[in-house]
């Protein structure tokens, strides 16, 4: 029998970019909601790049994009180099180790694909204490192109030695669900942030509260 695969993206599903807010010290609390905006914007950003010929690193755009959103707020923007550098020491969401441990005892492998570098999200995932409970870790240097492009999907799939309809892709992100979905993966929308998935976008095979209900669904479709 094939193996069944599970893939995740990392920044706001199994890792909390909330932990950068703290580069702010005193002032975290005030810079927590400005670090999901800078990261959906410096995703925007990528795709830009994208479509123009360019790709810059992550960590790059955000910086910028996480030093714009300060300033906007009256916060200081030079912490912004110190949120970044935080990236690696991502707390887990609590949720993140039961659901990967209830998925691999289910008989799936796992997986990680990110806009990150597979070098970066490595060791965030390790810092995390995740990083043993998946399989493989996909970069965007492999692909030289940014979630939700479609070769981002493909890519892994073959990574992976997967097929499309037999692999899930699970994000707190609509438009991550929506480029796995488009690529023909079955998904799974987490409701981080975002809070409500946006109504024109496809719905998803579950969506779920959190991971450990998205891994309780996921057994139960098969």
């Amino acid at each position: 029998m094939p193996d069944r695969w599970i893939c995740f993206d990392v920044n706001g599903t199994l890792l909390d970019p909330g932990t950068l807010a703290r580069a702010w010290g005193e002032d975290a609390g005030r810079a927590h909601p400005l670090i999901f905006a800078a990261l959906q914007e410096a995703v925007f950003a990528a795709g830009v790049d994208a479509m123009t010929g360019e790709l810059r690193p992550l960590p790059e755009l955000l910086g910028a994009t996480l030093a714009r959103r300060a300033r906007l707020a009256g916060l200081d923007p030079a912490c912004a180099e110190q949120a970044v550098a935080l990236a690696r020491e991502m707390d887990a969401y609590p949720d993140a180790a039961p659901a990967l441990d209830a998925l691999a005892d289910a008989g799936f492998r796992l997986a990680a694909v990110t806009n990150s570098t597979a070098e970066a999200v490595t060791a965030a995932l390790g810092h995390a204490g995740l990083l043993d409970r998946l399989a493989e870790v996909v970069g965007i240097d492999e692909v030289g192109r940014p979630k939700p492009h479609p070769d981002v999907y493909a890519h892994a799939l073959r990574r992976l030695g997967a097929e499309a309809e037999e692999t899930w892709f699970v994000a707190g992100h609509w438009w991550d669900v929506t480029g796995a979905k488009r690529a023909g993966l079955r998904t799974a929308w987490v409701a981080r942030e975002e809070r409500e998935l946006l109504s024109c976008a496809p719905p998803p095979d579950v969506s779920a509260s959190d991971l450990r209900v998205a891994a309780a669904d996921i057994q139960a479709a098969g």
